[in-house]
């Protein structure tokens, strides 16, 4: 941890297996205390005399932490943003449930790149600032305004879904790169690819065998793999094949670039 870094409160569960690389990752990056319970973290709060810049309430699935209770922490600490750090079993609970209004929604397999992609280590990721009542889409345009990249070099996109392909095509030609699909002519590709990215085949059987392709294909060049909702042992099973990163979707592009950047380091 530097110093003058980000002060952050982790309420919850701390241990839960999914959420193992989150907290390293906050307690490497942030000035970060934990509490078991919001009633723990409010007595904290007292003892402490003054707020945090983030509290992250870790939830493995729906119901560990009541409305009332993020409100609790609001009213204590109403400058404070409030974020959720998301298992596997909430992944439904937008679409059914009741997700917490004015709460950052981040699933455990997000957070590292969301974190990243924020343009200073002590900085917070792309529309964390902004008021509560700000929607999911003023959220991603704020992510716009972010500074664009800089790469150099050829990226190959692996993906059966044309509209993908042109979304991330588009993307990583205004970061500065040269793109091209995979599967193209051979007369179509350039000798040498520096980055490849790869989504899973919609058609059964077609999947986890083509990163293992695109992988041997592009070597020594990294792949980073672009699973939708994926479970842990989805993650480990494409560092198995041979991914350099998993990246989640959906994301947002300054998640992309910085996977992006992770992977290229020499």
């Amino acid at each position: 941890m530097e110093y003058g870094a980000t002060k952050t409160l982790l309420i919850g569960a701390a241990h839960h297996p999914e959420f193992a690389q989150p907290v390293r990752y906050l307690a490497e990056r942030t000035d970060l205390d934990r509490a078991p319970t919001i009633a723990a973290a409010l007595a904290q709060w007292r003892r402490r005399g003054e707020v945090w810049q983030i509290v992250v309430f870790a939830q493995a699935r729906p119901g560990q932490f009541a409305s009332a209770d993020i409100e609790r922490v609001h009213r204590a600490m109403p400058l404070t943003r409030l974020v959720a750090l998301l298992g596997s079993w909430c992944e439904g609970e937008s679409r059914s449930g009741h997700p917490w209004p004015g709460v950052q929604r981040v699933y455990w397999h997000q957070w590292t790149a969301r974190w990243a992609g924020s343009p200073a280590l002590d900085a917070t990721p792309a529309g964390w600032l902004l008021p509560r009542t700000a929607s999911p889409i003023e959220q991603m345009q704020d992510a716009l305004y972010l500074p664009q990249p800089g790469f150099q070099g050829t990226v190959a996109i692996a993906t059966t879904r044309s509209s993908f392909y042109d979304a991330l095509a588009h993307a990583c030609r205004d970061a500065g790169l040269h793109v091209i699909r995979f599967g193209a002519a051979a007369d179509e590709s350039p000798a040498t690819i520096d980055i490849a990215l790869w989504e899973p085949c919609a058609v059964r059987g077609h999947g986890w065998e083509q990163l293992a392709e695109v992988v041997a294909q592009y070597a020594p060049a990294p792949v980073i793999a672009l699973l939708n909702f994926p479970r842990y042992h989805d993650l480990h099973h494409a560092r198995e094949l041979g991914a350099a990163d998993v990246l989640t979707c959906p994301f947002l592009l300054p998640d992309l670039w910085a996977s992006m950047h992770a992977v290229l380091k020499p």
